[in-house]
């Protein structure tokens, strides 16, 4: 995945790229594009509010892919309102799964509480991750873990962490 993000500023009467200042409202966008060729599973996105921005409750995050809405995207993130958000995986969301060649947008409001640094940067960043394994497909999950050909069972005492690296089970 390529992952960029931006930011306008969209209080009332001001221009997207006005300098924020105290009590404005800002939109981030978050883009996530699928170069690989197989579908990012899971997609897990983690915004690092900093000191002084605080997420908009006001306003409802949405998240599409090729910008289509996705279905059953869960909007309130875990650890609203001062972060770190987490949207998909980490909040309990399947929905963030992300094709082959597309391209998923993520975008939500947050409210400048407080200009933290003296010239006026706001260092606001994301990260994202994914698996390669639809792991919320329980089925195929599952019967993938149970799943013994090519393994011979044995019993529970044959089954020891090999602490000193010699190869043989040493007592309790």
């Amino acid at each position: 995945l390529t992952l960029s993000k931006t930011v306008a500023n969209v209080t009332a009467g001001k221009q997207p790229t006005d300098q924020p200042v105290a009590g404005d409202l800002l939109e981030y966008r978050v883009i996530a594009a699928n170069t690989g060729t197989a579908t990012a599973f899971d997609t897990d996105i983690v915004d690092m509010l900093p000191s002084g921005l605080e997420w908009d409750s006001g306003f409802t995050p949405t998240a599409t892919i090729n910008l289509v809405p996705v279905a059953g995207f869960v909007a309130t993130p875990a650890g609203a309102p001062s972060g770190p958000l987490v949207w998909g995986r980490g909040n309990g969301d399947a929905s963030l799964d992300i094709p082959a060649g597309q391209t998923l947008t993520l975008t939500y409001r947050a409210r400048l509480q407080v200009v933290a640094d003296p010239n006026g940067v706001i260092d606001n960043g994301v990260r994202v991750d994914w698996t390669s394994i639809d792991v919320n497909n329980d089925d195929d999950f599952y019967a993938n873990l149970n799943d013994t050909t090519g393994f011979q069972a044995g019993s529970a005492d044959e089954i020891f962490n090999d602490l000193n690296g010699n190869a043989q089970y040493d007592g309790d």
